[in-house]
């Protein structure tokens, strides 16, 4: 069975999503086989009711710049959930969220500062950071700074403190982040400030980028860039397992380099907070293997879109971690 979401959405001029403007929806499972006739089925009842709709539409608030109005056109939307997670990483996923050894509100205040540590050490190393963990350690605990380039020190310290922020903000303050554009781009600006020029810190690209490692060549446009950070943000909501939904934000927050640079730490950062605001210990490894693992995970949902290779690296991770622990 297939999970499938239907229903109406509207875009302003832009492309742009506006939840607000959410008319209809129906989720539901069925097999493929009968997808076609229960479209049929909505597009008949929608056909008829759709005057009545429309003109509510258009009798709420649209959104204005200067003296033109945008104005809403809803569109019938036929989605498929993607079951990010197998049988198997189901049941990992469960494990991992029933296990008291996940809860980061469990850690104790040093156990909290070697996390971000290693954590930092983690995301820095996938980018290339020439930081050893001991350099690392050594950086942010103790402000020692190793002779190595300005920018691996900058990138660990915007690494730590981004961190260190949410953490507090999310487990001392028992808040939840909401993950939108607002979030979003703040955190890019934490984590690229004095690596990026200003008017690129916590701003969408305007010029294409390229990705080593993969033919995949992300969106160069900036109305399209836009239109599908919105598009991730807004189905983000449907991922009600909060596992689910920080390896579907990473994923695609990645594959759409919406910077120009620093969007793999970005999109680390936004898995870690996800999983802060269900109480779990974000994803970490000092191994060079499960750096390249995670590399290669990354580039198979590039080119492919599958989410398998990474969601298996991120759920086997987590239990490693729990057992090395029992």
């Amino acid at each position: 069975m297939e999970k499938f979401l239907i229903g109406t959405s509207n875009h302003n001029s832009f492309g742009s999503y506006h939840p607000s403007f959410h008319l209809f929806r129906l989720e539901f499972s069925c097999n493929l086989s009968e997808l076609n006739f229960i479209i049929y089925l909505c597009i008949r009842n929608i056909e008829k009711t759709y005057s009545n709709i429309q003109h509510l539409a258009f009798n709420n608030d649209s959104p204005n710049t200067g003296n033109n109005k945008i104005q809403p056109q809803a569109t019938i939307v036929f989605m498929i959930m993607e079951q990010i997670f197998n049988k198997e990483q189901q049941e990992k996923a469960q494990f991992i969220l029933n296990h008291p050894l996940a809860r980061l509100s469990d850690l104790r205040s040093n156990e909290i500062k070697d996390l971000a540590v290693v954590w930092c050490y983690y995301s820095g190393k996938i980018e290339g950071n020439t930081y050893t963990y001991v350099e690392t350690e050594a950086l942010l605990k103790d402000d020692i700074t190793s002779e190595k380039k300005y920018e691996d020190a900058k990138m660990l310290k915007n690494l730590y403190n981004t961190f260190i922020s949410e953490l507090e903000y999310i487990n001392k303050g028992k808040n939840q982040e909401v993950i939108d554009e607002r979030t979003l781009f703040r955190v890019h600006q934490a984590i690229s400030t004095g690596l990026v020029s200003d008017e690129e810190s916590g701003y969408l690209r305007t010029r294409g980028v390229r990705i080593s490692g993969t033919a995949y060549i992300p969106p160069k446009n900036l109305h399209d860039i836009r239109a599908k950070l919105n598009e991730i943000l807004y189905q983000q909501e449907q991922y009600t397992n909060p596992l689910e939904r920080a390896v579907y934000l990473h994923c695609n927050i990645a594959k759409l380099q919406p910077f120009i640079d620093g969007n793999k730490r970005t999109s680390r950062m936004v898995e870690s907070i996800a999983l802060m605001n269900a109480d779990i210990i974000p994803v970490y490894s000092s191994k060079d293997a499960d750096i390249l693992n995670y590399r290669k995970g990354l580039i198979a949902f590039y080119e492919t879109g599958d989410y398998s290779f990474y969601a298996g690296y991120f759920l086997d991770k987590q239990v490693e971690r729990i057992k090395e622990i029992e």
